[in-house]
């Protein structure tokens, strides 16, 4: 990682969501900060957990607890996101399989579609949670297959990065609708965009690129 790399792409974001009426932090600069982070790793379309995996995958867990508690206040008794959310520590960690790990994240991903109101912006928490715990397996966000896109509106909703679904959560909706509040949208960024110099900083607990088995 290049710490001066970063602060540039962290710089530029934050010029990007000054400027930015809906209070949104555009993909292209988001993109900037995840590859500032580290290297990209991988093995065919599978993440090997390497250092800049284990840092992105850092940051889009933080972005998920920082919307957790509008989950657990709509839903109190439903503790799956927070059990993704623990579960990517396993995975990096190596105590849970690649496999279980997305059935995990699949299973919940099932229970949203079916049992949750995809029109409320709270359920944008568990489907970070979801996202979360596939970051450091795949990295959609980082995947070549998706950069022709410039946009999130241009994304499918499950090729989002956790970060920008639970943005959605903290501003009652997305960047495009009406019914989103542009200042806690700005605010969730502003805060994103300090995480990411705070998870630069940090020591990394696992520095040994790997690919986990099933």
């Amino acid at each position: 990682m290049n710490p001066a790399e970063l602060e540039e792409a962290v710089a530029a974001g934050e010029a990007a969501l000054r400027a930015a009426s809906d209070g949104a932090l555009p993909l292209q600069h988001r993109r900037q900060i995840w590859l500032a982070l580290g290297p990209v790793e991988r093995q065919g379309n599978l993440v090997l957990v390497g250092e800049g995996a284990i840092r992105r995958s850092s940051l889009a867990s933080a972005a998920v607890a920082r919307v957790l508690p509008l989950w657990r206040s709509k839903w109190p008794n439903e503790t799956t996101p927070e059990k993704l959310l623990s579960s990517v520590g396993e995975y990096i960690e190596g105590r849970l399989g690649r496999d279980d790990a997305i059935a995990l994240a699949d299973d919940f991903f099932a229970t949203l579609e079916g049992e949750y109101p995809l029109e409320d912006s709270v359920t944008s928490v568990g489907q970070a949670a979801v996202i979360a715990l596939k970051t450091p397996i795949f990295e959609r966000g980082l995947d070549p297959e998706y950069a022709h896109c410039k946009a999130d509106d241009e994304l499918d909703p499950w090729g989002w990065d956790a970060a920008f679904a639970a943005s959605i959560a903290a501003a009652e909706g997305a960047p495009w609708e009406q019914a989103g509040l542009a200042d806690r949208r700005r605010d969730f960024w502003r805060w994103y965009l300090q995480q990411a110099r705070m998870v630069a900083a940090e020591p990394l607990r696992w520095t040994s690129p790997r690919l986990h088995g099933g």
